[in-house]
């Protein structure tokens, strides 16, 4: 989902650009001539090294991602693979002379804090709520590199880390979707109650994928740019209640209830990014209200829920 649409941006930004895109499960989506897709195992060294060569900038938006349910279920499904292709990507780029990249990180490295979290807050002494604690631990190790690769080589690093991303593209599996998708596809399907995991007052900062490419693209070409950490989102609060309105409207489903279930997995009852910080790097703020980016959505899987398998 983060790559499609950072693949977009850079194509739209810049019209002398050439992309190099990796896939591995989900097929090639766009033919274009100043776009090269590499089909690449981030797995494994050589497949890294690959497609490392010959290249100037760089985002890393791969990831093995999951929603409440993956993270209680099976933790350590997002440990073990993301921590590979985090480590053996950013090893390549900096062996092949890369002059700078943009690193996704997560919101989910914070410690339990509920509220607004600002970047300087995060306290490496203190673990990520335990549901993050797989991928919270592997991104944190991951912003070291990137500050050990900028002292060790000088590539340059702009490091985000994310609130909930939602869009086209997403994964719409019930075992791997985060929220808002999960709502999403229920609310299409027309289900009857209407489920939602967790109540409806937990608070989440999202962004609508489209706007975080655009802060990614804008990144690339910050000219001073060191080893920097951004949090990227909206800094506005939603609540689950609120996105599950917005889902229920876009798709036209009115149930007979709508039914919160407090014995599903949750994490912290409230969290929003202070994006004070990236806003003032780029002189950028989020151009998708929360109605229109789930409308998107919502049409978008309406349209391709027979076809998208992620």
């Amino acid at each position: 989902m983060t790559g499609a649409a950072i693949v977009a941006e850079l194509l739209e930004t810049d019209p002398t650009l050439r992309v190099r895109a990796t896939w591995s499960s989900t097929p090639p989506w766009l033919d274009h001539p100043r776009l090269e897709w590499v089909r690449a195992d981030l797995t494994v060294r050589p497949a890294c090294r690959s497609v490392s060569e010959g290249i100037d900038s760089a985002v890393i938006a791969a990831a093995v991602t999951g929603g409440a349910r993956a993270l209680t279920d099976s933790p350590e499904s997002q440990v073990t693979d993301n921590l590979l292709v985090d480590t053996l990507l950013l090893d390549s780029l900096a062996r092949a002379g890369v002059r700078r990249c943009v690193f996704f990180s997560t919101g989910s490295l914070y410690q339990p804090i509920e509220g607004i979290i600002r970047e300087e807050q995060l306290d490496r002494n203190a673990h990520p709520h335990a549901a993050h604690r797989g991928i919270g631990f592997v991104k944190r190790a991951a912003e070291q590199l990137c500050q050990f690769w900028h002292e060790r080589t000088g590539m340059r690093f702009a490091i985000v880390r994310a609130a909930n991303i939602y869009g086209p593209r997403a994964s719409f599996e019930p075992a791997r979707s985060n929220f808002i998708p999960a709502l999403i596809r229920k609310a299409v399907e027309g289900l009857d109650p209407f489920e939602v995991w967790g109540r409806p007052d937990v608070v989440r900062d999202v962004i609508y994928v489209a706007d975080a490419a655009e802060a990614a693209v804008r990144l690339l070409g910050v000219p001073d740019l060191g080893c920097e950490t951004f949090n990227l989102g909206t800094g506005v609060p939603c609540t689950v209640g609120e996105v599950a309105g917005l889902a229920l409207g876009a798709a036209c489903h009115i149930p007979s209830s709508v039914v919160y279930s407090d014995s599903k997995p949750v994490t912290v009852a409230s969290r929003v990014l202070d994006i004070t910080a990236l806003s003032h790097r780029l002189g950028w703020s989020p151009a998708t209200p929360i109605e229109a980016g789930i409308r998107e959505t919502v049409s978008w899987w309406q349209a391709n829920k027979h076809s998208w398998k992620k």
